[in-house]
């Protein structure tokens, strides 16, 4: 067993105080020569930066409710509106408004009125007679249309509508759109569309204030057999308007109330005018 032991008599290594790091630091500083200035310090600014300000979203308007009737136009192609608006839960009382755009829907003074041809057939003639062939403005550019919506138990023969003199000889331009597949051989109870829509130009003559007609040759499919030995089938009364082509001035996309094809609308441009004649008293409805 191997022991050791201190020899008091043997010089022993002075001890050491703890470290101390500030004691140390003070040490050192008094160790610097006391006649090398010190450097000057700049004087040290404080600057406090105020917190970014929080944005706070302001709460939408109510809803406004408004009381509007129509005016006289200042612009023969606009539509003037004017009355009261008032903003829920805001306004005090209805503030005075007026709103000026320009339409793209107008009436034309002229009226027409239809019927069919005795007697019908299988193959019926749709009359037209139309009031005037004053165009709108007496605008030269402007082309008047029918648009007809069949049922599918009358359809139209678009090939015959290729003949130019037939054309003419029922005041007709053009066909200018049919909806397809229209099968001319199907009979009414085997088919499974609802009908079909055409859009047809018409050749008035020149401009007059007398009644003037076209006639647009129309086709009947066979219908289911009844006891009488007699069916019926009825169609909706035919649109006709005047479509003209607005000037540059025209920003009807201005209009907050414009809306767009929703109907044969979308077979023209977007910069068109639509002037639409009035039906005859007693021609609103059916065709039978």
């Amino acid at each position: 067993m191997n022991s050791t032991s201190a020899n008091p008599l043997s010089p022993q290594p002075a001890a050491h105080p703890p470290y101390n790091p500030t004691s140390s630091a003070s040490a050192l500083a008094q160790a610097a020569s006391p006649a090398s200035p010190k450097a000057p310090q700049p004087p040290r600014s404080t600057s406090t930066t105020p917190p970014p300000p929080t944005s706070q979203a302001s709460p939408p308007p109510g809803p406004r409710l408004g009381i509007l009737s129509n005016e006289k136009p200042i612009r023969p192609d606009d539509l003037n509106m004017s009355g009261f608006l008032t903003v829920l839960g805001e306004s005090e009382k209805p503030a005075p408004t007026m709103f000026q755009f320009p339409s793209r829907h107008h009436r034309h003074a002229a009226k027409f009125s239809s019927s069919f041809i005795e007697p019908t057939g299988l193959h019926p003639t749709l009359q037209l007679s139309i009031g005037d062939s004053q165009p709108p403005k007496n605008r030269g550019d402007c082309k008047l249309n029918a648009h007809l919506m069949l049922p599918r138990s009358v359809f139209p023969d678009k090939y015959q509508f290729r003949d130019a003199l037939f054309m003419a000889s029922k005041n007709l331009t053009a066909l200018r759109h049919v909806t397809i597949p229209v099968d001319l051989e199907a009979p009414e109870y085997t088919m499974t569309l609802w009908g079909s829509s055409f859009l047809v130009e018409l050749a008035p003559p020149p401009p007059s204030g007398e009644t003037w007609t076209a006639e647009i040759p129309l086709h009947l499919r066979y219908l289911l057999p009844s006891e009488s030995g007699y069916s019926s089938t009825s169609l909706p009364s035919p649109v006709l308007f005047w479509a003209c082509e607005a000037d540059e001035e025209s920003k009807l996309e201005g209009n907050p109330f414009d809306r767009v094809n929703l109907g044969y609308d979308g077979l023209f441009g977007d910069k068109t005018l639509f002037y639409h004649l009035g039906r005859e008293r007693g021609e609103e409805g059916y065709k039978e």
